[in-house]
Protein backbone atom coordinates (compact mmCIF):
# COMPACT_ATOMS: atom_id res chain seq x y z
CA UNK A 1 0.00 0.00 0.00
CA UNK A 2 1.58 3.33 -1.27
CA UNK A 3 0.01 6.35 0.87
CA UNK A 4 1.04 10.04 1.06
CA UNK A 5 3.56 9.65 3.57
CA UNK A 6 5.54 6.90 1.72
CA UNK A 7 5.36 9.11 -1.20
CA UNK A 8 6.75 12.24 0.79
CA UNK A 9 9.87 9.58 1.85
CA UNK A 10 10.21 8.30 -1.59
CA UNK A 11 10.91 12.25 -2.93
CA UNK A 12 13.41 12.89 0.18
CA UNK A 13 14.98 9.71 -1.10
CA UNK A 14 15.50 10.72 -4.42
CA UNK A 15 16.53 14.45 -4.03
CA UNK A 16 19.73 16.03 -2.04
CA UNK A 17 18.62 15.13 1.61
CA UNK A 18 17.27 18.66 3.30
CA UNK A 19 19.46 19.80 6.84
CA UNK A 20 15.59 20.20 8.32
CA UNK A 21 12.04 19.13 7.58
CA UNK A 22 9.49 21.95 9.09
CA UNK A 23 5.98 20.10 9.33
CA UNK A 24 3.21 22.81 9.08
CA UNK A 25 -0.45 22.61 8.26
CA UNK A 26 -3.34 25.15 6.40
CA UNK A 27 -3.78 26.34 9.73
CA UNK A 28 -0.47 27.96 10.05
CA UNK A 29 1.51 30.54 9.18
CA UNK A 30 3.27 30.69 5.59
CA UNK A 31 6.81 29.19 6.26
CA UNK A 32 9.90 31.08 5.30
CA UNK A 33 12.77 28.35 4.67
CA UNK A 34 16.10 28.45 3.98
CA UNK A 35 17.88 27.06 0.96
CA UNK A 36 18.62 23.35 2.50
CA UNK A 37 15.12 23.11 3.89
CA UNK A 38 12.09 21.46 3.32
CA UNK A 39 8.69 22.49 3.99
CA UNK A 40 5.86 19.95 4.38
CA UNK A 41 2.46 21.26 4.28
CA UNK A 42 -0.17 18.17 6.48
CA UNK A 43 -3.69 16.89 5.16
CA UNK A 44 -5.37 18.90 8.01
CA UNK A 45 -4.89 19.67 11.41
CA UNK A 46 -1.24 18.91 12.23
CA UNK A 47 -3.06 17.27 15.93
CA UNK A 48 -4.11 14.48 13.39
CA UNK A 49 -0.65 13.67 12.04
CA UNK A 50 0.46 10.19 12.24
CA UNK A 51 2.59 9.14 15.12
CA UNK A 52 5.36 8.21 13.43
CA UNK A 53 5.83 10.90 10.42
CA UNK A 54 8.80 12.64 12.41
CA UNK A 55 10.54 9.14 13.21
CA UNK A 56 10.42 8.10 9.40
CA UNK A 57 11.65 11.59 8.06
CA UNK A 58 14.33 11.17 10.54
CA UNK A 59 15.25 7.63 9.24
CA UNK A 60 15.68 8.35 5.97
CA UNK A 61 18.69 10.68 6.95
CA UNK A 62 17.39 13.47 7.51
CA UNK A 63 19.32 15.31 10.94
CA UNK A 64 16.20 17.11 12.55
CA UNK A 65 12.50 17.36 11.76
CA UNK A 66 10.45 20.40 13.58
CA UNK A 67 7.08 22.14 13.07
CA UNK A 68 4.86 25.02 13.71
CA UNK A 69 2.51 25.18 15.98
CA UNK A 70 -1.41 25.36 15.20
CA UNK A 71 -3.36 28.02 16.45
CA UNK A 72 -6.78 26.01 15.47
CA UNK A 73 -6.36 23.64 17.63
CA UNK A 74 -3.75 23.98 20.79
CA UNK A 75 -4.25 21.04 22.93
CA UNK A 76 -4.28 18.30 21.01
CA UNK A 77 -1.38 19.91 18.97
CA UNK A 78 0.13 19.69 22.15
CA UNK A 79 -0.18 16.09 23.06
CA UNK A 80 0.61 15.08 19.31
CA UNK A 81 4.18 17.36 20.19
CA UNK A 82 4.31 15.51 23.16
CA UNK A 83 4.09 12.06 22.06
CA UNK A 84 6.87 13.33 18.69
CA UNK A 85 9.26 14.54 21.42
CA UNK A 86 8.55 10.79 23.24
CA UNK A 87 9.88 8.67 20.52
CA UNK A 88 12.39 10.99 19.14
CA UNK A 89 13.91 13.18 21.92
CA UNK A 90 16.67 16.16 20.63
CA UNK A 91 16.08 15.43 17.09
CA UNK A 92 12.70 17.11 17.10
CA UNK A 93 11.16 20.62 18.05
CA UNK A 94 8.88 23.61 17.45
CA UNK A 95 10.25 25.73 14.94
CA UNK A 96 11.93 29.18 16.55
CA UNK A 97 11.30 32.72 14.73
CA UNK A 98 14.72 33.23 12.70
CA UNK A 99 15.87 35.33 10.29
CA UNK A 100 14.41 36.43 6.69
CA UNK A 101 15.76 34.23 3.80
CA UNK A 102 16.75 35.13 0.45
CA UNK A 103 16.85 31.87 -1.78
CA UNK A 104 14.10 29.52 -0.32
CA UNK A 105 13.73 25.58 0.20
CA UNK A 106 11.02 23.59 -1.25
CA UNK A 107 7.77 23.25 0.21
CA UNK A 108 5.50 19.59 -0.51
CA UNK A 109 2.15 19.59 -0.10
CA UNK A 110 1.56 16.33 1.27
CA UNK A 111 -2.00 15.52 -0.57
CA UNK A 112 -0.50 15.84 -3.79
CA UNK A 113 3.65 15.06 -3.45
CA UNK A 114 5.34 15.04 -7.40
CA UNK A 115 6.67 12.09 -8.41
CA UNK A 116 10.54 11.84 -8.31
CA UNK A 117 12.28 11.95 -11.93
CA UNK A 118 14.49 8.82 -10.86
CA UNK A 119 11.64 6.89 -10.38
CA UNK A 120 9.91 7.07 -13.78
CA UNK A 121 13.43 5.66 -15.13
CA UNK A 122 12.87 3.00 -12.36
CA UNK A 123 15.59 3.81 -9.97
CA UNK A 124 15.20 2.02 -6.49
CA UNK A 125 14.62 3.29 -3.04
CA UNK A 126 17.59 2.99 -0.97
CA UNK A 127 16.36 3.42 2.33
CA UNK A 128 16.04 1.59 5.54
CA UNK A 129 11.68 1.41 5.29
CA UNK A 130 9.97 -0.68 3.01
CA UNK A 131 7.54 1.98 1.53
CA UNK A 132 5.20 -0.47 0.68
CA UNK A 133 4.42 -1.28 4.08
CA UNK A 134 1.68 0.61 5.97
CA UNK A 135 2.36 3.39 8.50
CA UNK A 136 2.40 1.27 11.34
CA UNK A 137 4.89 -0.83 10.30
CA UNK A 138 7.23 1.58 8.94
CA UNK A 139 6.98 3.68 12.41
CA UNK A 140 8.00 0.77 14.39
CA UNK A 141 11.31 -0.29 11.71
CA UNK A 142 12.20 3.41 11.55
CA UNK A 143 12.36 3.60 15.35
CA UNK A 144 14.27 0.22 15.51
CA UNK A 145 16.26 1.99 12.84
CA UNK A 146 17.14 5.23 14.93
CA UNK A 147 17.66 3.15 18.05
CA UNK A 148 20.43 0.96 16.55
CA UNK A 149 22.03 3.79 14.98
CA UNK A 150 22.57 5.57 18.22
CA UNK A 151 19.68 8.54 18.01
CA UNK A 152 17.62 7.54 20.32
CA UNK A 153 18.72 5.70 23.58
CA UNK A 154 15.16 3.53 24.14
CA UNK A 155 11.93 3.43 22.40
CA UNK A 156 9.50 5.40 24.93
CA UNK A 157 6.26 3.97 25.75
CA UNK A 158 3.26 5.34 23.89
CA UNK A 159 -0.07 6.21 25.30
CA UNK A 160 -1.81 5.92 21.81
CA UNK A 161 -3.71 3.45 20.22
CA UNK A 162 -2.28 0.80 17.49
CA UNK A 163 -4.17 -0.60 14.62
CA UNK A 164 -4.36 -4.02 16.01
CA UNK A 165 -6.87 -5.04 18.55
CA UNK A 166 -7.35 -7.17 21.47
CA UNK A 167 -8.83 -10.60 20.73
CA UNK A 168 -10.78 -12.70 23.33
CA UNK A 169 -11.12 -16.54 22.81
CA UNK A 170 -13.68 -18.51 23.99
CA UNK A 171 -14.47 -22.23 23.17
CA UNK A 172 -11.96 -22.57 20.73
CA UNK A 173 -10.85 -26.39 19.54
CA UNK A 174 -8.39 -25.99 17.59
CA UNK A 175 -9.71 -25.92 14.27
CA UNK A 176 -6.55 -23.61 12.58
CA UNK A 177 -9.58 -21.96 10.23
CA UNK A 178 -8.43 -18.24 12.28
CA UNK A 179 -4.89 -19.06 11.31
CA UNK A 180 -5.19 -19.66 7.61
CA UNK A 181 -8.28 -16.83 7.46
CA UNK A 182 -5.49 -14.08 8.99
CA UNK A 183 -4.46 -12.14 5.83
CA UNK A 184 -0.92 -10.59 7.62
CA UNK A 185 0.03 -14.03 9.85
CA UNK A 186 -1.21 -12.14 12.94
CA UNK A 187 -2.02 -15.56 14.73
CA UNK A 188 -0.29 -18.84 15.33
CA UNK A 189 -1.63 -22.35 16.66
CA UNK A 190 1.64 -23.31 18.53
CA UNK A 191 1.15 -27.23 19.33
CA UNK A 192 3.11 -28.77 21.94
CA UNK A 193 2.49 -32.88 22.61
CA UNK A 194 3.92 -35.08 25.14
CA UNK A 195 2.56 -33.76 28.49
CA UNK A 196 3.07 -35.23 31.86
CA UNK A 197 -0.05 -37.28 32.32
CA UNK A 198 -1.91 -36.47 29.27
CA UNK A 199 -0.83 -39.48 27.04
CA UNK A 200 -2.07 -39.06 23.33
CA UNK A 201 -2.94 -35.73 23.85
CA UNK A 202 -1.70 -32.45 22.28
CA UNK A 203 -1.62 -28.72 24.20
CA UNK A 204 -2.28 -26.22 20.91
CA UNK A 205 -1.75 -22.84 22.20
CA UNK A 206 -3.19 -19.75 20.11
CA UNK A 207 -1.07 -16.90 20.19
CA UNK A 208 -1.67 -13.22 18.53
CA UNK A 209 1.26 -11.00 17.25
CA UNK A 210 0.22 -7.78 17.89
CA UNK A 211 2.41 -6.39 15.67
CA UNK A 212 1.05 -8.04 13.03
CA UNK A 213 -2.22 -7.57 13.19
CA UNK A 214 -4.77 -4.53 11.34
CA UNK A 215 -8.36 -5.13 13.33
CA UNK A 216 -9.33 -6.64 9.63
CA UNK A 217 -11.07 -9.30 12.19
CA UNK A 218 -11.45 -11.98 8.97
CA UNK A 219 -10.67 -14.40 12.54
CA UNK A 220 -13.71 -13.38 14.00
CA UNK A 221 -15.77 -13.42 10.88
CA UNK A 222 -14.60 -16.74 9.60
CA UNK A 223 -14.52 -19.23 13.40
CA UNK A 224 -17.25 -22.05 12.49
CA UNK A 225 -17.69 -21.74 15.93
CA UNK A 226 -18.03 -18.09 16.89
CA UNK A 227 -15.14 -18.85 19.11
CA UNK A 228 -13.02 -15.58 18.74
CA UNK A 229 -14.36 -11.63 19.84
CA UNK A 230 -12.89 -8.32 19.04
CA UNK A 231 -12.30 -6.22 21.69
CA UNK A 232 -10.46 -2.93 22.21
CA UNK A 233 -7.22 -1.18 20.28
CA UNK A 234 -4.19 -2.74 21.36
CA UNK A 235 -1.73 -0.04 22.51
CA UNK A 236 1.21 1.47 20.32
CA UNK A 237 3.87 0.45 23.64
CA UNK A 238 2.75 -3.16 23.23
CA UNK A 239 2.96 -3.04 19.73
CA UNK A 240 6.79 -1.34 20.06
CA UNK A 241 8.03 -4.14 22.57
CA UNK A 242 6.79 -6.91 19.96
CA UNK A 243 4.49 -8.55 22.51
CA UNK A 244 2.74 -11.60 21.60
CA UNK A 245 -0.22 -12.20 23.61
CA UNK A 246 -1.19 -15.74 24.44
CA UNK A 247 -4.86 -15.76 23.82
CA UNK A 248 -6.00 -19.74 25.03
CA UNK A 249 -4.73 -23.36 25.16
CA UNK A 250 -6.55 -25.99 24.17
CA UNK A 251 -6.09 -29.46 24.53
CA UNK A 252 -6.49 -32.10 21.62
CA UNK A 253 -6.74 -35.27 20.57
CA UNK A 254 -6.40 -37.02 17.40
CA UNK A 255 -9.28 -39.78 16.21
CA UNK A 256 -7.88 -43.04 15.77
CA UNK A 257 -10.63 -43.64 13.13
CA UNK A 258 -11.23 -40.81 10.78
CA UNK A 259 -7.78 -38.68 12.02
CA UNK A 260 -9.63 -36.26 13.25
CA UNK A 261 -8.28 -33.41 15.75
CA UNK A 262 -10.93 -32.78 18.07
CA UNK A 263 -10.76 -30.93 21.64
CA UNK A 264 -10.76 -33.36 24.60
CA UNK A 265 -13.82 -32.31 26.78
CA UNK A 266 -12.92 -32.87 30.21
CA UNK A 267 -15.17 -33.61 32.94
CA UNK A 268 -16.33 -31.74 35.56
CA UNK A 269 -15.88 -28.25 36.05
CA UNK A 270 -14.26 -25.93 33.40
CA UNK A 271 -11.18 -24.93 33.29
CA UNK A 272 -9.34 -21.29 33.27
CA UNK A 273 -8.52 -20.23 29.38
CA UNK A 274 -6.63 -17.19 30.47
CA UNK A 275 -3.05 -16.95 31.98
CA UNK A 276 -0.04 -16.42 31.30
CA UNK A 277 3.38 -18.79 30.36
CA UNK A 278 6.21 -18.19 33.28
CA UNK A 279 9.16 -16.84 31.95
CA UNK A 280 12.52 -18.11 32.39
CA UNK A 281 12.06 -21.45 31.15
CA UNK A 282 11.22 -23.14 27.69
CA UNK A 283 8.05 -24.14 27.75
CA UNK A 284 7.14 -23.59 31.19
CA UNK A 285 3.25 -23.03 31.29
CA UNK A 286 0.78 -21.42 32.34
CA UNK A 287 0.52 -19.34 35.52
CA UNK A 288 -2.75 -16.97 36.99
CA UNK A 289 -4.90 -14.63 34.55
CA UNK A 290 -4.02 -10.74 33.32
CA UNK A 291 -0.36 -11.42 33.79
CA UNK A 292 2.41 -10.63 31.54
CA UNK A 293 4.71 -13.07 29.41
CA UNK A 294 6.38 -13.58 26.17
CA UNK A 295 6.65 -15.84 23.96
CA UNK A 296 9.72 -15.57 21.20
CA UNK A 297 9.78 -17.07 17.59
CA UNK A 298 12.51 -20.14 19.16
CA UNK A 299 9.31 -21.29 21.10
CA UNK A 300 11.00 -20.30 24.28
CA UNK A 301 9.56 -17.89 26.84
CA UNK A 302 10.17 -14.63 28.13
CA UNK A 303 9.12 -11.87 30.44
CA UNK A 304 6.03 -10.07 27.88
CA UNK A 305 3.32 -12.75 27.00
CA UNK A 306 -0.14 -11.44 28.09
CA UNK A 307 -3.10 -13.47 28.42
CA UNK A 308 -6.72 -13.11 28.65
CA UNK A 309 -10.00 -15.35 28.10
CA UNK A 310 -12.88 -16.44 29.82
CA UNK A 311 -13.29 -20.03 30.84
CA UNK A 312 -14.38 -22.72 28.81
CA UNK A 313 -13.83 -26.96 28.44
CA UNK A 314 -11.33 -28.51 26.92
CA UNK A 315 -8.93 -25.96 28.08
CA UNK A 316 -5.54 -26.55 30.42
CA UNK A 317 -6.32 -25.03 33.93
CA UNK A 318 -4.07 -22.83 34.96
CA UNK A 319 -3.13 -24.86 38.00
CA UNK A 320 -2.01 -27.14 35.96
CA UNK A 321 1.07 -24.98 34.69
CA UNK A 322 3.44 -23.84 37.62
CA UNK A 323 6.50 -24.44 37.71
CA UNK A 324 9.86 -23.47 35.48
CA UNK A 325 12.49 -26.19 33.54
CA UNK A 326 9.85 -28.64 33.17
CA UNK A 327 7.44 -29.04 29.92
CA UNK A 328 4.27 -28.17 31.47
CA UNK A 329 4.80 -29.43 35.39
CA UNK A 330 3.08 -28.29 38.14
CA UNK A 331 0.66 -29.53 40.80
CA UNK A 332 -2.84 -29.78 39.03
CA UNK A 333 -3.44 -33.08 36.65
CA UNK A 334 -5.62 -33.23 33.62
CA UNK A 335 -9.28 -34.10 33.71
CA UNK A 336 -9.99 -37.71 32.31
CA UNK A 337 -12.03 -37.59 29.15
CA UNK A 338 -15.87 -37.95 29.11
CA UNK A 339 -16.09 -39.85 26.04
CA UNK A 340 -17.23 -43.14 26.55
CA UNK A 341 -15.47 -44.60 23.48
CA UNK A 342 -11.90 -42.78 24.19
CA UNK A 343 -9.78 -42.11 21.11
CA UNK A 344 -12.52 -41.11 19.26
CA UNK A 345 -13.84 -38.01 17.98
CA UNK A 346 -17.83 -37.01 18.32
CA UNK A 347 -19.32 -37.90 15.02
CA UNK A 348 -17.30 -41.24 15.35
CA UNK A 349 -18.10 -42.00 18.65
CA UNK A 350 -21.95 -41.38 17.53
CA UNK A 351 -21.28 -43.97 14.83
CA UNK A 352 -19.29 -46.81 17.29
CA UNK A 353 -23.07 -46.77 19.56
CA UNK A 354 -25.28 -46.14 16.83
CA UNK A 355 -23.48 -48.56 13.81
CA UNK A 356 -27.52 -48.28 12.07
CA UNK A 357 -28.60 -45.10 12.50
CA UNK A 358 -27.16 -41.34 12.02
CA UNK A 359 -27.75 -38.21 13.60
CA UNK A 360 -26.77 -34.55 12.77
CA UNK A 361 -22.98 -33.64 14.68
CA UNK A 362 -23.63 -31.69 17.93
CA UNK A 363 -20.64 -29.34 16.68
CA UNK A 364 -23.25 -28.29 13.57
CA UNK A 365 -26.53 -28.65 15.45
CA UNK A 366 -25.25 -25.77 17.42
CA UNK A 367 -24.74 -23.27 14.40
CA UNK A 368 -28.23 -23.40 12.91
CA UNK A 369 -31.56 -22.74 13.98
CA UNK A 370 -33.07 -24.05 17.06
CA UNK A 371 -36.63 -25.05 15.14
CA UNK A 372 -34.26 -26.82 12.16
CA UNK A 373 -32.15 -28.83 14.40
CA UNK A 374 -34.79 -30.12 16.31
CA UNK A 375 -36.26 -31.55 13.19
CA UNK A 376 -33.18 -32.72 11.72
CA UNK A 377 -32.35 -34.41 15.53
CA UNK A 378 -35.81 -35.91 15.52
CA UNK A 379 -35.70 -39.15 15.48
CA UNK A 380 -37.14 -41.17 12.28
CA UNK A 381 -40.19 -42.79 13.56
CA UNK A 382 -41.65 -39.24 14.93
CA UNK A 383 -40.85 -37.80 11.14
CA UNK A 384 -44.39 -36.53 9.96
CA UNK A 385 -45.06 -38.58 6.73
Amino acid sequence: MCDSVSGLLRWILAHDLPTKVILTCAHARELDLGKSELGVVLQGCMAYAPIGLPAQILACGVSRVEWQSCAENPQAHARMAGIWCGLTPDLVGEMAPGKKHFRHGDVIDLAAVPLPRRVLFGASDEGPLNLADDDQARTIAALRHLHERGWISEIADVSAAAAGIRLHVSGCTACNVCVQACPRGALELRASTGVSGVSGQTVHSLIQDTERCRSCQACVRFCPVQAITAGAQHNFTDVLEGRRELLTQVITRTCTRCGAVYPGSAAGSGVAGSGTIASGARGSGVAGSGARGNVNDSGTTGPELTGSGPEQSGIVSSDSFAGSGQVFSGTGSFLKLSNPYDGLCSVCSYRESNPFGSQLPPELAQQLPPELAERLMRPASQMQR
